[in-house]
């Protein structure tokens, strides 16, 4: 299926994160642990704003790609066993989705 939205930027896609966890973007950048904040953030910049996981690393203050991917396994197996989880996440997900369709 092919893209018809532009992406956003990785800046927009991080205010809108936090906007939605109630924290500021600089909460995303750091490191806290077992928090999900992060790896919400990578899957929404590489989702949304089209970033590689290794760019998404670096917008997120993280050592490297293979941080984000470890992120985004994390976030996955918690997203399969929270239902509530996982409903936030198809909102956010519908959030920015119309926010790139506004854009275009």
């Amino acid at each position: 299926m092919r893209r018809t939205s532009t992406p956003l930027s990785a800046e927009r896609v991080l205010q809108l994160v936090a906007e939605d966890f109630g924290v500021q973007v600089s909460d995303l950048q750091v490191r806290r642990r077992d928090s999900l904040l992060r790896g919400v953030a990578a899957r929404c910049l590489c989702r949304h704003a089209g970033l590689t996981q290794r760019a998404a690393a670096a917008a997120l203050n993280m050592g490297s790609g293979a941080a984000v991917s470890h992120q985004l396994r994390k976030l996955s197996e918690a997203q399969q066993a929270d239902k509530k989880l996982a409903r936030r996440l198809a909102a956010l997900d519908q959030r920015l989705s119309s926010e790139s369709k506004r854009k275009a």
